[in-house]
This record gives structure tokens, sequence and C-alpha cells, in this order.
């Protein structure tokens, strides 16, 4: 799916909640969750055909038609479960969940979720302070994955050149708590008032279409809340640096455990596929390298 289809899916929707919002209330939001939910089994049956037919030998034409078919259902999926939460926080019922996990796989796999969107983009995306942080906590991993998969996607939206960098840093740690503080630097400045705006409650006035952006960033301040954090623009930084800090439960085990600290090692990839070349640099991403394809 071309990006500029896919910011049109996304600002579409933001106006469509407004709608829902000022229209129904929370009437609206209890129909949104019943038939949003009744439309996930087929969009998930679609990308999963997909996916099943892009792994047989097929024409290259075939399978970039395949490939814009899973994208497309993919990205719809996306903006139905940020339908589905918007519904559950005007509602209240937004569940938060206690598992174990491991937070530098977490952070990998909600960067690796906006790879291809930055690719669109020319946006460079990196990661960096995985080695040091505890493997042993317990919390929502989907809802950690969940907010940096949204903050990370609204900063490249809102550019188009440069990089976005994404960080976490153990703040403080005892033997049965972490808090870790998480941050997306953007190239392009958000300002505090920017921000504020873009978190104001939905009026009336917005149903029109005057504000149709920011809905992931909506999403991920009140998600946010629910976790016991705060999201915010963190001052002296250009207006570059959203920061939100997390306190979670250490899993029982005999000592910690920490990442291999590999995390953002260079590393050449010289292949003579430029597909086979590809797979392994995506695969070196999420291991937490930084990769460079050879050609």
């Amino acid at each position: 799916m071309r990006s500029d289809e896919r910011d049109h899916m996304t600002t579409a929707t933001a106006g469509d909640v407004a709608e829902s919002n000022a229209g129904t209330g929370s009437g609206g939001a209890q129909i949104l969750r019943r038939f949003g939910h009744s439309l996930r089994s087929p969009l998930n049956e679609i990308a999963g055909t997909a996916r099943l037919m892009l792994a047989e030998a097929l024409a290259s034409e075939d399978r970039r038609n395949l490939a814009r078919i899973e994208d497309a259902a993919d990205q719809i999926l996306d903006v139905l479960n940020d339908l589905l939460d918007v519904a559950e926080l005007e509602s209240g019922d937004l569940s938060i969940q206690r598992v174990p996990f491991r937070l530098p796989d977490v952070i990998r796999e909600a960067v690796r979720s906006q790879r291809s969107l930055a690719s669109d983009r020319d946006i460079e995306l990196s990661v960096h302070g995985l080695g040091a942080l505890p493997t042993d906590l317990v919390g929502d991993a989907g809802r950690v994955r969940q907010v940096l998969g949204h903050i990370v996607a609204d900063a490249i939206r809102a550019s188009s050149i440069g990089r976005v960098q994404v960080a976490a840093q153990l703040v403080d740690q005892t033997t049965d708590r972490a808090q870790v503080r998480f941050g997306v630097r953007r190239p392009t400045p958000l300002t505090v008032e920017q921000f504020d705006d873009i978190l104001r409650p939905l009026a009336a006035e917005d149903v029109a279409g005057s504000r149709t952006d920011g809905l992931g960033l909506v999403i991920a301040s009140k998600v946010i809340d629910a976790l016991g954090g705060v999201l915010a623009v963190s001052p002296g930084t250009g207006d570059r640096l959203l920061e939100f800090t997390l306190d979670f439960e250490r899993a029982e085990v005999a000592e910690d455990s920490v990442d291999a600290d590999h995390e953002n090692a260079w590393v050449l990839v010289v292949s003579d596929h430029a597909a086979h070349g590809e797979e392994i640099v995506s695969g070196l991403r999420v291991g937490g390298f930084e990769p460079t394809l050879y050609e």
C-alpha cells in the first residue's frame, strides 16, 4: 500500500471517531465494538490467505499484487484495532494484563512493525539501549508494544526525511520492581502546544474534518495513562522527544538476565540475491543489529 493511501486511511478514521463520539456517545462505542469484532475474522482470513499464497512459487507481478493485498488487510486491521481501543477507552473497559515478558523483545517487535511505513517514507529507524534492560518483567507486553508502535508511526508520518530513534532506559530497580523510561525521538518537532491540542477531547467542530490527525498519539496517551504513566514532550530536546515512564513488577527468577550487548552492532550483509539479502537484513534488525545491505 502506498504511504499516501495509508495516511488517508488513518486520517479518515480519526474523523469517523470524532463523528461517533459527537453523535452517538457510548451507544456508538458499543455498536463499534460489536461490529468491529465481527470484521476481524474475515480480514484475518484475507491477510492469512495472501501470506500462504506468497509462500508459493509465483510470477513477480502476482507476488506484488498479493503483497499489496496482504499489506492492505494488515493496515485495515490496524485501523480497526485502533477504533476498538477507542471504544474501550471511551467506555472504561480497557483490559490490562499481567504476564511475564522480555522487554527488549517487545520493543524490537514494536519497531519492526513500523519498518515498512518507515521504508515507504525513506525514514531511518533505529533502536538503542536494549542491552541494559531487564528481561524478567511482569506487565502488559501487548499494550507496551501498542503504544510504542503508535508513537513511532506518528513520528514517521509527520516527517519526510531523517531518523526516528527509539530508546529505553532502566531508571530504578529493586528485587521486585523496575522502572523504565521510554523515548521516541522525532525528526520533526512537536511542540507542547501542538501535543496538547492533539490530546484535547474531540469536539463537535472536529467532525467537519478540521482535526483528522494524531489518533495514534491519543490512543497511546490514554493507554499509557491506564498503565500508570504519562506521555509528554520532554523539555530541552527541541520539541523532538516524546517520553513516558512505566513501573513493572519483576518475575521471580534466580538472577537478572540481560540481552547480549550486540544491539546496534553494525553488520555488512553481502548477497547475490536482493530478496534474500533483504530477508537477512530484516532478521538482523529484529535481533538488535544495525545491518547494511551491500549492493
